[in-house]
């Protein structure tokens, strides 16, 4: 009888872990903090289409690792470009619908 289970390449209990430890140095490494959900907060009155602000180089760093770890459905470049046209409260919108 089947189990319903599926087998994969990626080993994702594994990519989650190693990717929460990830994201906890990035936070020390930008003095970043994590409201009630576990979200990483980024300083409100930055601009965040700037190529310098903590947000891009957070997400740069991020999206780096993971690209190198897992499939995704775009390439990099595709990530890189949508956050830097629109905003994080924009991009966190559209991923919650």
């Amino acid at each position: 009888m089947p189990t319903g289970y599926f087998i994969r390449k990626h080993n994702y209990g594994q990519y989650y872990q190693d990717k929460d430890e990830f994201e906890q140095s990035l936070r020390e490494k930008y003095n970043l903090g994590v409201d009630e959900n576990g979200n990483t907060i980024f300083p409100e009155n930055e601009d965040s289409k700037a190529d310098n602000s903590t947000y891009n180089q957070y997400m740069d760093e991020l999206d780096e690792w993971t690209d190198s770890r897992i499939h995704r459905r775009y390439k990099l470049r595709y990530y890189e470009k949508r956050r830097r046209i629109l905003s994080a409260k924009s991009i966190l919108a559209s991923d919650q619908i």
